[in-house]
C-alpha cells in the first residue's frame, strides 16, 4: 500500500500493520470467506534469477553463500536447488507458508527484495 493510503486510513504504519495482522488471523480462525492471494514457491533461481544477479559482489548475494570460506556447503560438488542455488518465493498480502522443518534440517535464510515487511512466526523445538 502506498503512503497516501495509510494517511487516508488515519493511522500510523505500525497501527496499520497491527490491523492487517488482526484481519489475517480473523480470516484464518473464522474460515467463513475465501481469500485469493498471489504466491509462487521453489522457483529455481538459475531459471528465473535470484534478484542478486545485478550485484554479484553484494555480501548478501545468496548465489555465493554456499562458497563462503566458513560454509560446509562449499564441499558439495554438485548444484542442489534450494541448498547451493537459492530458490525464489513470491507472495502478496495474506500469503502464508506452512510451518515446517527445512530439508535435511538445514537452516534457512531469507532476503526480502521488495515490498512491505512481513511477520514471521517460529515454533520452538
Amino acid at each position: 500500500l502506498t503512503e497516501h493510503s495509510l494517511e487516508s486510513l488515519g493511522c500510523s504504519e505500525s497501527e496499520f500493520h497491527s490491523k492487517l495482522e488482526k484481519e489475517f488471523w480473523r480470516i484464518v480462525e473464522t474460515n467463513t470467506e475465501d481469500v485469493t492471494v498471489d504466491y509462487a514457491n521453489d522457483l529455481n533461481s538459475s531459471q528465473y534469477g535470484s534478484g542478486f544477479d545485478h550485484d554479484p559482489s553484494n555480501k548478501w548475494n545468496f548465489n555465493n553463500f554456499h562458497q563462503s570460506p566458513h560454509s560446509l556447503l562449499k564441499e558439495i560438488q554438485c548444484e542442489i536447488p534450494g541448498v547451493t542455488e537459492p530458490w525464489v518465493y513470491l507472495g502478496s498480502l495474506f500469503t502464508s507458508f506452512c510451518w515446517h522443518t527445512e530439508d535435511h534440517f538445514l537452516y534457512s535464510i531469507n532476503y526480502m527484495h521488495k515490498g512491505h515487511g512481513k511477520t514471521w512466526y517460529g515454533i520452538p523445538s
